[in-house]
């Protein structure tokens, strides 16, 4: 349906997102503008640069989102990352002997991680190819994997991976990303 005041082409992306009886470019109800108004529907752009403004109002109202997920994002780790004690405010602790897992124990938990191994070079090519739209997906997933593997690992007695300079580095890099091509679309 177009909208019959910015004649927005609505997409099947669109009717996941939002209402169908509303405009995702100039959020108006249709049948609401349309009773008030006595407004025909329109059922063609009036002109190129409408469809343009309104393409570009969609793009930016979807980085802002992806922006918005970004700083959510930092906050959660600068908050997580601030709950790690430090360690040179922490006393010395004698070590401590560890039983080592057996080769049993080594077989199994690698055999149970083997299904949360995150394919980085298929992802890399998405994110290439959508122009790192997919890096917040590949974000997620690198870390869901890591998390369940660290649970497998723990649950065998062996030692833990880390990821946390992957997840600050991944996280500024997509919140320059979008900062950048904001810029461009602004221009």
């Amino acid at each position: 349906m177009l909208c019959p005041k910015c004649g927005y082409q609505r997409t099947a992306i669109d009717d996941l997102n939002i209402s169908k009886d509303q405009c995702p470019a100039c959020d108006i109800y249709y049948f609401k503008y349309i009773n008030q108004k006595s407004v025909p529907i329109r059922t063609a752009p009036q002109n190129h640069e409408t469809s343009l403004t309104t393409a570009k109002k969609v793009a930016v109202r979807f980085l802002m989102e992806i922006k918005l997920l970004a700083t959510f994002a930092l906050q959660q780790i600068h908050t997580a990352w601030s709950s790690i004690p430090k360690i040179a405010h922490e006393p010395i602790k004698p070590a401590s002997v560890k039983p080592q897992p057996s080769e049993t124990q080594i077989l199994l938990a690698m055999t149970e991680s083997a299904r949360f191994k995150t394919n980085h070079t298929l992802h890399f090519l998405i994110s290439f190819f959508t122009i790192g739209l997919w890096l917040i997906i590949w974000f997620a997933i690198a870390a869901s994997n890591t998390s369940e593997r660290n649970k497998i690992y723990r649950k065998y007695g062996l030692t833990t991976e880390s990821n946390k300079s992957a997840v600050v580095v991944s996280v500024v890099f997509i919140f320059l990303l979008t900062s950048i091509v904001m810029s461009l679309i602004n221009h």
